[in-house]
């Protein structure tokens, strides 16, 4: 006999190996967007937005899996 809890568990269990290939995808997006600054020890990223170049850094973030590259202000 299969009750109402056995019935949603499977559903929960089929709906998290539906959606676990996506459960990294922003980490992964960042890791190519965000870089390391090996000069100045900060993270940065270039955004563009209507034409115009902005770089944005961010002291205290995780540098694991980010690209090494100097900074604009630090070239």
């Amino acid at each position: 006999m299969i009750t109402i809890n056995k019935i949603i568990f499977q559903d929960h269990e089929n709906h998290i190996k539906k959606t676990d290939k996506y459960l990294y995808r922003d980490g992964k997006i960042a890791d190519k967007v965000l870089k390391y600054c090996t000069t100045c020890k900060k993270v940065w990223e270039k955004y563009n937005y209507k034409g115009n170049t902005n770089f944005f850094f961010y002291d205290n973030f995780p540098r694991y899996g980010k690209t090494k590259e100097n900074c604009p202000n630090c070239k």
